[in-house]
């Protein structure tokens, strides 16, 4: 019996971290970069097949106002027209992902699940991927990349779709601009 119940603890702890809807974040960056050098920024619009933000507008514009405001915060500042230092562009991808379990009996026979033991769920969830480049004007190279992805589904209401979008676009900065070695 107190077999039983660590099992079923354990599997309770398992199931709540696996559901939880944590955003993944990775940057890169290019090392001979000097981000000390980098004073303003502007945006380019790049059409890129099946991005997710090219058909909503609404959408879009949440997006690039985080990043402004993230971009405005780490000292840069918006440049309109041609002469910035950077050139930020970014795009959104939806997916669908999937998560498959497998419940193992414990032991050889287990009166849950049967004799022959466990049993396997697939749960099916959309995620949605942010891409951010930050691109060296001059150079036309990339200097900086971040990507963060999450799951996407309940979030039907625009408020909070918005703080979520804000949030993330938060934490992808956290590592810009990379500390200079």
């Amino acid at each position: 019996m107190k077999h039983l119940g660590s099992l079923i603890v354990i599997s309770l702890v398992v199931l709540a971290v696996g559901c939880a809807p944590t955003l993944k974040v990775e940057t890169d960056f290019d090392p001979g970069a000097n981000f000390s050098d980098y004073k303003t920024f502007n945006w380019k619009e790049v059409t890129i097949p099946g991005d997710a933000l090219a058909d909503n507008s609404i959408l879009k514009n949440v997006v690039k106002s985080a990043i402004q405001e993230e971009m405005t915060k780490k000292g840069f500042r918006l440049q309109e027209g041609g002469g910035a230092d950077l050139v930020v562009v970014f795009h959104g991808r939806r997916q669908y992902s999937a998560e498959i379990t497998n419940w193992r009996a414990y032991g050889w026979y287990n009166p849950w699940w049967g004799p022959y033991g466990g049993y396997t769920t697939v749960s099916t969830y959309r995620e949605g991927t942010l891409v951010i480049d930050i691109v060296d004007a001059k150079k036309k190279q990339l200097v900086w990349r971040g990507l963060g992805t999450k799951s996407i589904e309940g979030y039907t209401d625009s408020e909070k779709r918005n703080r979520m979008i804000k949030n993330a676009i938060t934490k992808i900065f956290n590592k810009f601009p990379p500390k200079s070695k």
